[in-house]
């Protein structure tokens, strides 16, 4: 019964390899991340090499969404695009308005239908470095693979759930979008954001506002409770972990909002 308790997990010592054959193991992982977490670092627990699968699945239903949302990204992107550049006092011809609207549209379409997988890969690897080094500092023991097996499964509610959701939510009511700050409009989401005024709100307070979102708490909550199985860390240090990751990524989201306000500016 001890053994069951194991960090709180419910991971017994003799459990950890079952359910991670087969289909159990292609898709297991990704759906319990978001209904039976615990299951899920019992799976990558004794089979790290499964996270390869939350990514997988991550960067497939990412992409599916990104290349559904496009015609409404495309709109949203060529109306800002000509917005910033006349904005800037530039005398350019139709002709040459098109062209630059195409190849931002490029961009686009890159990051559609590919490019924010990659993205998505360069993102996880950070986060499980940082994973990997708090660990060690905070008395934890892990493995690079356990690091990035926790950080995929994190990504299974943010970008993965999170893009769902602003997905059906633009869907259902397309936002009407004409200037680069419209394209907030794009990431709906639930915090304390939307008790301001966007327009009216410092774009560094508004960045700030938007990581205490839904979504980014309940990573940090998934996180936190993943950290005592994969890292082997004690309760507090996995609380400290996450939410010391969350700092540092709401620091850097902070000051990309005061460097874009300046440029603006």
């Amino acid at each position: 019964m001890a053994e069951e308790e194991l960090n709180g997990s419910g991971v017994s010592g003799d459990s950890p390899t079952e359910g991670t054959t087969g289909l159990a193991a292609i898709v297991g992982p990704t759906i319990n991340a978001i209904v039976a977490p615990a299951k899920c670092w019992q799976a990558l627990d004794a089979k790290p090499k499964l996270a390869i699968w939350i990514f997988v699945w991550v960067a497939v239903i990412y992409t599916i969404l990104g290349i559904w949302n496009l015609p409404i990204t495309t709109q949203a992107t060529t109306s800002t695009t000509e917005f910033a550049l006349r904005a800037q006092g530039r005398d350019m011809s139709p002709e040459d308005m098109q062209q630059a609207i195409s190849i931002t549209l490029i961009m686009v379409k890159v990051m559609a239908y590919g490019g924010a997988t990659l993205f998505i890969l360069v993102m996880l690897l950070f986060l499980a470095l940082l994973m990997w080094m708090g660990a060690s500092m905070l008395g934890g023991s892990a493995k690079f693979s356990r690091s990035f097996g926790l950080a995929a499964a994190g990504a299974v509610i943010h970008p993965l759930v999170y893009g769902l959701y602003a997905s059906i939510i633009i869907h259902m009511n397309v936002p009407e979008i004409r200037r680069p700050q419209d394209m907030a409009l794009l990431t709906p989401t639930v915090g304390p954001h939307l008790l301001v005024d966007a327009a009216e709100t410092p774009a560094w307070l508004y960045a700030l506002l938007l990581r205490f979102d839904l979504f980014n708490l309940w990573w940090v909550v998934l996180v936190a409770g993943g950290a005592q199985v994969l890292l082997r860390l004690k309760k507090g240090s996995a609380i400290t972990l996450s939410v010391g990751i969350w700092m540092l990524t709401t620091v850097i989201a902070v000051l990309l909002a005061m460097l874009q306000g300046l440029s603006a500016g």
